[in-house]
């Protein structure tokens, strides 16, 4: 099985939909390693200095022959953009539980003043439920249907969304995806994409974790329930793309859950060393 999805892939470019707040920044450090720099071109805006940052409208400008030698494409942008690759492509991303990635998205944007959203949000001083409600931040009500249907009106209301919109999204994912994995089953969609993509060194330390973030049970009822209504979409699209990975990880039978078990053992490992490594770094002088 891992051979011949490894040989429909091998010729086919990546197309990485990082949805914010979906583990997305630790899989990258693991994508950097798979790909030659010069092959993977990424679409980020305040997250990366102005000369690095690269928007959609500047890839699809890019010759014909320079597109043809994009192996790996990525960035918070949404389905649509194998349509500019003249080669064959695939996609991948993360899902997160809808409400955890509301919550994380609210704290991200007070811990980074940086981020477009600080200064409406912090002048404001939103609470949680008025930062969803308030319609400021489209990302936070169905942002990952809207993002796997290619929703292409990023300031659309909350109420003009449908189901018509959840079964595009379903039906991409069974069409274009490669692989749709889940936040809460990162080492689990981690070792599927290795079999499936065929990549090497997956090992990872956590990115972008917050050191005091807020947990579900800290949170309200009554919140998460306003962050459910919000979110009925990406609810839905959650428990479908969980049991498309289920059934995915089921094809491998036995020997997957092996394959996971191991490398939770020995990324467990790595990430020990890599802490070790860091901390006598940090105290060496450099003359």
């Amino acid at each position: 099985m891992s051979e011949l999805n490894q040989q429909r892939y091998s010729d086919a470019s990546i197309i990485f939909l990082h949805i914010p707040k979906a583990a997305g920044s630790t899989l990258n450090t693991i994508i950097d390693r798979q790909y030659a720099k010069e092959s993977i071109f990424s679409i980020y805006g305040f997250e990366r200095s102005e000369r690095e940052a690269k928007t959609v409208e500047q890839f699809k400008a890019l010759p014909e022959m320079r597109r043809s030698k994009v192996k790996l494409l990525r960035g918070h942008i949404g389905f649509g953009l194998h349509e500019y690759l003249p080669q064959p492509s695939t996609y991948i991303t993360l899902l997160r539980d809808p409400i955890e990635r509301v919550i994380s998205l609210y704290h991200y944007i007070l811990r980074r003043p940086e981020h477009p959203l600080y200064n409406p949000v912090k002048t404001n001083n939103l609470s949680l439920e008025e930062f969803v409600s308030s319609g400021i931040a489209p990302i936070a009500y169905n942002g990952q249907t809207k993002i796997i249907a290619g929703v292409k009106k990023a300031s659309t209301e909350y109420g003009d969304f449908s189901s018509t919109l959840l079964e595009i999204a379903k039906k991409n994912i069974q069409e274009h995806f490669a692989v749709v994995g889940l936040t809460e089953k990162f080492d689990e969609s981690l070792i599927l994409l290795q079999k499936i993509l065929g990549w090497q060194l997956v090992y990872y330390r956590k990115k972008n974790v917050a050191e005091k973030q807020q947990t579900n049970k800290a949170i309200p009822s009554a919140t998460t329930t306003l962050i459910q209504k919000y979110n009925e979409l990406d609810m839905e699209l959650y428990d479908f793309a969980e049991k498309h990975l289920e059934n995915q990880m089921n094809s491998y039978r036995d020997s997957l859950m092996r394959d996971i078990n191991t490398f939770k053992f020995l990324n467990q490992q790595y990430g020990q060393i890599s802490s070790v490594s860091q901390s006598l770094l940090s105290k060496i002088k450099f003359f």
